[in-house]
C-alpha cells in the first residue's frame, strides 16, 4: 500500500493565507497524508478526526500534540490538551463546568446587554472597522469579565491568543517570535491572577474552587486559565 504524502507546508505563510485549496488537495489524497516537511501525519477527513479523537489509548496526547518538541516538553501533563484518561476527564469537567448550556444561559443577559450597548454605539458613529471596533471587542470585553481576571492583562489578551495558537505550530518563525508573549502571559497569569485577584464568581475563580476541592494542585489555576483567554477569543473573533 502507497502511503498518500504531500510537499506542501500546512503551516506556510501562503497556506495560512488561504488554506481551503489545500485542505481540499489533502481530503483527495487521503485521510491520513505524509506531511514530507514535518514527518508527521495529517488527519484530512473528518471520520478520522473524529475516530482519532475518541480513542486517546491509541492516539495519545499525554506526551504533547504540538508540532515542536520543547512546547510538548513544557506542556505534557499540565495543559488539559496534553493529557489522557481521567486526568483530562477531571481537567476538562472543571475548566468546562462554566461553558455548558445552563451555566452560559444564565449570563445570557449580560451579554446580550453588552453586545446591545456596543450596536448602539457603533450605529450612532455612522461608519466603524468591523474587525477593530466590532469583532474584536466584544469577544474580549464578554470573556475578561465574564473569565474575571485583572484590568492590568485585558489589553494583551488577543497578543496572547495569537502567541499560543502560533506556538503549537513547528519552529519556525511565527513560533519564535510568540515566545516573548507565551512568557509575558504565564508571568501574568501566575503572578496577577491569584486567588485574591480574581473576580469573585468568575470563571477564574472557580478554578480555584477546584483546589479547595481537592481537584487539582494550587499550581495549576494559572495554566488551566489559559483555555479561557487564548482559544475562546481566537476562534469567536475568527
Amino acid at each position: 500500500m502507497t502511503t498518500p504524502t504531500t510537499s506542501r507546508d500546512v503551516y506556510s505563510d501562503e497556506s495560512l493565507a488561504n488554506p481551503y485549496p489545500l485542505y481540499d488537495e489533502l481530503r483527495s489524497l487521503g485521510s491520513a497524508v505524509w506531511m514530507e516537511p514535518h514527518q508527521a501525519f495529517v488527519l484530512s477527513r473528518y471520520a478520522a478526526c473524529r475516530d482519532a479523537l475518541r480513542n486517546w489509548r491509541v492516539f495519545s496526547s499525554a506526551s504533547g500534540v504540538m508540532m515542536n518538541q520543547p512546547l510538548n516538553d513544557a506542556a505534557s501533563g499540565l495543559l488539559m490538551l496534553c493529557t489522557d484518561g481521567e486526568r483530562h476527564g477531571t481537567l476538562r469537567s472543571i475548566v468546562g463546568a462554566p461553558l455548558m448550556t445552563k451555566a452560559l444561559a444564565d449570563v445570557r443577559p449580560v451579554i446580550e446587554a453588552e453586545a446591545g450597548a456596543l450596536v448602539e454605539r457603533l450605529v450612532a458613529q455612522g461608519s466603524f472597522d468591523a474587525v477593530c471596533e466590532f469583532a474584536r471587542h466584544l469577544p474580549v470585553k464578554i470573556v475578561s469579565d465574564l473569565v474575571g481576571i485583572p484590568e492590568a492583562g485585558r489589553a494583551q489578551m488577543l497578543p496572547w491568543a495569537s502567541a499560543v495558537f502560533n506556538s503549537i505550530g513547528p519552529l519556525n518563525q511565527r513560533c519564535l517570535d510568540s515566545i516573548g508573549l507565551l512568557v509575558e502571559m504565564n508571568e501574568f497569569t501566575n503572578t496577577q491572577c491569584t486567588r485574591e485577584s480574581v473576580r469573585p464568581g468568575g470563571w477564574a475563580a472557580a478554578l480555584w474552587d477546584a483546589v479547595d476541592r481537592g481537584e487539582i494542585e494550587p499550581h495549576e489555576p494559572a495554566m488551566q486559565l489559559n483555555y479561557y483567554t487564548g482559544p475562546s477569543l481566537v476562534s469567536t473573533i475568527n
